[in-house]
């Protein structure tokens, strides 16, 4: 063993407390994910159920302008329609339980210098959080689960391309809106509130090209609102993804949500959950939850979550191993339950 001299960094061991115990760390806190902005929670009793959706048609159908079918003149017998119940039909779900689980030993636990079961709590929490966010998407962005509520923009009647390339003379992105606001209309008899109830759903990617476009530079060029939230005076809530809170009064929300796809060990490779050129347009009206004892219900997608089993956290001492087990537990479904009052764009950006 070779000797060395004292110097000034050598003559104690390193302390963690010579830091002031500072650890650098990145935890997102799940109530701060969007996804309970744009999907309904619903606890469910059972592992497997069904929900009801109703015909829409029966409460508008009136063919006759002069309203022939339900004239009743004098003296005549009460006209009493023999086809005017509306139909309906049941539709059945079942939930997956999901468990993050973890284990530590006794010593680890014992010495370890930081708070050690917080952490690695919160973590995991997130992870939770950020697969249920996955498997959400996954269902609200598949064209096969929308009945036909799916478009390509530059499909739209009107619109001439992406609405990335959009210009003050094109209108590409109110043109949008407005027809997908007035189909959700005719599927729905207008029983969706289209100026409060949808929300535009797209990533930071999306979000960073459409709002550079001339037609929304030249929309908020002089805006009152927009110089108060440059200066922080009305912060917006998506101020740091460079984009506005509303686009043509339907608010903008984007999903930074992000997911890891490599393995533990190899190198990094993340990228957002929501998929780059698609947006969705969502009804998201009410509470977090959806009604108490059921009741009808517009919005566009449905979280079924089996009741004591969102995202619980559990622990269990293990004497004879001398270790403890740690778990979280999700349990639930995500379900496309309204496509009618929704849409699926796609081709919002122009390919790379």
């Amino acid at each position: 063993m070779a000797f060395i001299n004292p110097q000034a960094t050598n003559v104690y061991i390193p302390d963690f407390d010579a830091s002031g115990r500072l650890q650098v760390d990145f935890v997102r806190n799940p109530s701060r994910f969007k996804l309970a902005r744009y999907a309904k929670y619903q606890t469910t009793t059972t592992q497997k159920g069904v929900y009801m959706r109703m015909s829409l048609d029966e409460q508008a159908r009136i063919i006759n302008s002069n309203l022939s079918d339900f004239s009743w003149p004098d003296g005549n017998p009460r006209p009493i329609a023999r086809n005017a119940l509306a139909g309906f039909e049941f539709l059945q779900y079942t939930t997956k339980r999901f468990a993050y689980d973890w284990i530590v030993g006794d010593l680890t636990r014992e010495q370890a210098v930081w708070n050690f079961e917080s952490v690695q709590t919160n973590k995991t929490l997130q992870q939770a959080i950020t697969g249920r966010t996955v498997w959400s998407v996954d269902v609200l962005t598949n064209p096969a689960n929308w009945n036909g509520h799916t478009i390509e923009v530059e499909d739209i009647p009107g619109v001439q391309g992406p609405w990335d390339q959009s210009t003050v003379a094109r209108q590409d992105i109110q043109k949008s809106l407005n027809w997908v606001r007035n189909q959700i209309r005719l599927a729905t008899t207008s029983a969706v509130n289209v100026e409060q109830d949808l929300v535009l759903i797209v990533n930071p990617n999306t979000a960073a090209a459409i709002t550079q476009c001339q037609e929304l530079v030249d929309f908020y060029r002089g805006s009152y609102w927009t110089r108060e939230q440059l200066t922080g005076r009305n912060p917006s809530a998506e101020a740091g993804n460079g984009a506005p809170d509303d686009l043509y009064k339907m608010p903008l929300i984007v999903e930074d949500a992000v997911r890891v796809t490599s393995q533990k060990g190899a190198p990094t490779e993340s990228e957002f959950i929501f998929p780059d050129g698609v947006g969705v347009v969502a009804a998201r009206p009410g509470g977090l939850d959806a009604p108490p004892g059921g009741g009808p219900t517009f919005s566009t997608l449905t979280v079924f979550i089996y009741k004591g089993d969102d995202m619980s956290v559990v622990s269990m001492e293990d004497p004879f191993n001398r270790c403890m087990f740690y778990g979280v537990t999700d349990h639930f479904v995500p379900v496309l339950t309204a496509p009618v009052s929704g849409y699926l764009l796609t081709g919002l950006t122009t390919p790379a």
